[in-house]
């Protein structure tokens, strides 16, 4: 993982291009930057509440938009992704 990469890791979620519908479920879920989401697995993160697969879907999609959808794929065996 580069420079660039880590700095986007540790962005706070309200100064990424995500909606305010996927930051206040986010912030319900206990996460306010990408690096809190990683390791959390997919079970765990299904069972929080504010969890929804529109949510997931969101995140999926900026993450493939900057090609780094890897990194949730990581993050279980089981992922929805």
């Amino acid at each position: 993982m580069n420079f660039r990469s880590e700095a986007l890791l540790e962005k706070s979620l309200h100064k990424l291009p995500f909606s305010e519908d996927f930051i206040l479920a986010s912030k319900k879920m206990g996460f306010g930057t990408l690096s809190d989401i990683f390791p959390v697995s997919p079970e765990n993160m299904m069972a929080r509440e504010g969890f929804s697969y529109h949510w997931l879907s969101e995140l999926g999609h900026y993450l493939k938009s900057i090609d780094a959808l890897h990194l949730l794929q990581q993050a279980g065996e089981n992922n929805p992704f």
